[in-house]
């Protein structure tokens, strides 16, 4: 299910490198797109390539009047940037990644990830943020949860950042149907976390 999305600025001509990317790309079994952004004309005037062969789907967004900031235009930068948040959105939902317009699989990474968990959990389990920040710690502590409700943020955060699916299972544990390692495994069985979710909410 991997996608590999070639970004370029008309007029361009694709490096023996990136065409050879491509087409390794595809032989391992993902899909190749691009997205071509530039002046009408220069979009037009693009014949097709050594790696056009290699593509699923091409876009080619055209912008007249481009405003220049250094090398790449400012407008194609925004453009770009919108794009590639659409493809990003899109994979998360596809994954089961969000659920009623939230991102349910943070990354507690920093301290506001793990303030932005506890309010998620508390608003999609319909709990309190005291229990939905008990059970974020039980996610991220396991059997040692003890020692983590009394731990700074910053020592809580440290010590979530290689833990996985920490906010899915802090929901599942606040439904009160599950134990840490029956969530564990009620995740693992059934990737596509929007689902297993919306079975217990």
């Amino acid at each position: 299910n991997d996608l590999v999305v070639v970004l370029s600025l008309a007029p361009c001509v694709p490096s023996a490198e990136l065409v050879a990317l491509a087409e390794t790309s595809r032989a391992a079994g993902a899909s190749v797109a691009s997205i071509t952004i530039g002046q009408p004309g220069e979009l037009q005037s693009q014949t097709p390539d050594a790696l056009s062969v290699h593509l699923q789907a091409s876009v080619r967004v055209a912008l007249s009047d481009i405003l220049l900031v250094g090398r790449l235009p400012s407008y194609a930068e925004i453009a770009l940037k919108w794009m590639l948040n659409a493809i990003s959105t899109g994979a998360h939902v596809i994954k089961g990644k969000i659920f009623r317009n939230r991102m349910i699989d943070v990354k507690v990474s920093n301290n506001k990830l793990y303030f932005r968990a506890i309010r998620i959990v508390s608003e999609l389990s319909g709990v309190t943020e005291e229990v939905a920040r008990a059970c974020v710690l039980r996610a991220i502590y396991g059997s040692e949860f003890a020692s983590g409700d009394k731990a700074a943020v910053s020592d809580i955060v440290r010590r979530a950042k290689p833990v996985a699916q920490v906010v899915p299972l802090a929901i599942l544990l606040a439904t009160g149907q599950f134990t840490e390692d029956t969530g564990r495994a009620a995740l693992k069985s059934e990737p596509v976390v929007r689902k297993l979710i919306q079975g217990f909410l």
